[in-house]
């Protein structure tokens, strides 16, 4: 198969992440896949190497921030001379502009959104373009079931038009040009980390609180942060004002690969306020390392209702105490790592995910033949 991917960049991410995973496990199987950008390349582009030199980039306009009108007629041109069997769209400018040169093109492939997450914020006029896309797509695949319930329902998409297929964990070994981390350790340290983007949904604020309290009554615990975003400096500061030192907790940046940092943690620990998925604290569950979650639709899923990880209600029905409590549960009993890794393995492994993803391409393409 011929395969064009669309997304917003290449900036840290966890769709950023899986895409520069996916394209080679595309070429391993025999598939020839190309990738379009909306806003640019980024931090990750040196993982697919030469192929981002040949990257087209749609751009964007305006106070609206609205892809290029001739950037998306340039990709059009790019899917009549490439010919691919399908296009898959990614996040909400991706979708967009990727479906818009779909079908401006004169080559009609197999069109694919993907939607990764459960997001209120879309305006009115965002909702209704992606109603008007969504009866010219062909299939939409959702990370999650939650994520399929809440754009069907928020958009007024019909459920039918949805296939839940979750994520793959990530294979293990570092992408091409991800520099190596610094040697880790923390002796005597009982380490409750976070990998995240630093950006309000992740609920960061929330975890410096918890991790305030942790510390006042056990000082050998140390946070510590892996990522960045817009919201790095707000977070430090907010650290900063409830005591925490470098001695309770550490702003280290992005880091590539992650591995050997998670390595390090006693407890993840995740106060999201909004998920599609989870690919960070799937990656720790793959490690054996216990997780503590926001009780959402999609983390739920991901744990298998609460089975492989502890769950906890975010205000206004959660109190930080219960936050705290829960996180002290694991450290003080932390759960058998055997039975985690044997779920995510059963239920997330990358060559599994891959396959699936593949077999959902042929379906739709043998389908699009027969009505032919």
């Amino acid at each position: 198969m011929r395969i064009l991917e669309v997304a917003n960049d290449l900036d840290v991410g966890g769709v950023q992440a899986y895409l520069c995973h996916l394209l080679p496990s595309y070429a391993a199987r025999g598939h020839e896949a190309r990738l379009a950008l909306v806003t640019g390349r980024g931090t990750f582009a040196a993982a697919l190497g030469p192929a981002v030199a040949e990257t087209p980039v749609i751009g964007r306009l305006g106070p609206w921030k609205w892809p290029r009108p001739l950037g998306v007629a340039e990709l059009a041109r790019l899917i009549d001379r490439f010919r691919p069997d399908v296009v898959r769209t990614h996040l909400f400018w991706g979708n967009t502009a990727g479906r818009m040169a779909a079908l401006l093109s004169r080559h009609r492939p197999v069109l694919i959104a993907t939607e990764h997450s459960t997001y209120f914020g879309k305006a009115a006029w965002q909702r209704r373009l992606d109603r008007w896309l969504a009866a010219r797509t062909d299939c939409i695949l959702a990370v999650s079931d939650a994520v399929a319930r809440f754009t069907a329902a928020q958009e007024a998409i019909p459920v039918e038009k949805f296939l839940a297929l979750p994520l793959g964990l990530l294979p293990t070994e570092p992408m091409s040009g991800a520099r190596d981390p610094e040697p880790v350790g923390f002796i005597g340290r009982r380490v409750v980390g976070v990998v995240a983007r630093l950006v309000p949904d992740k609920g960061l604020d929330w975890y410096l609180r918890v991790l305030s309290r942790l510390t006042a009554r056990r000082p050998d615990v140390l946070g510590l942060v892996v990522g960045d975003g817009p919201q790095r400096r707000e977070l430090e500061a907010l650290a900063e004002s409830l005591g925490l030192t470098d001695e309770h907790c550490r702003f280290l940046g992005a880091q590539h690969p992650v591995e050997p940092w998670l390595r390090s943690f006693s407890a993840f620990l995740l106060p999201s306020r909004r998920e599609g998925f989870g690919l960070a604290p799937l990656e720790a569950m793959a490690l054996g390392i216990p997780v503590v979650l926001s009780d959402l639709p999609a983390f739920r899923e991901l744990t298998n209702r609460g089975k492989y990880g502890t769950l906890v209600p975010l205000p206004p029905h959660g109190r930080l105490q219960t936050w705290v409590e829960a996180v002290e549960a694991v450290l003080d009993r932390p759960p058998e790592p055997a039975p985690i890794q044997a779920w995510v393995a059963q239920q997330y492994g990358w060559e599994r995910h891959v396959d699936r993803l593949l077999g959902v391409y042929a379906a739709l393409l043998e389908q699009r033949s027969r009505t032919c």
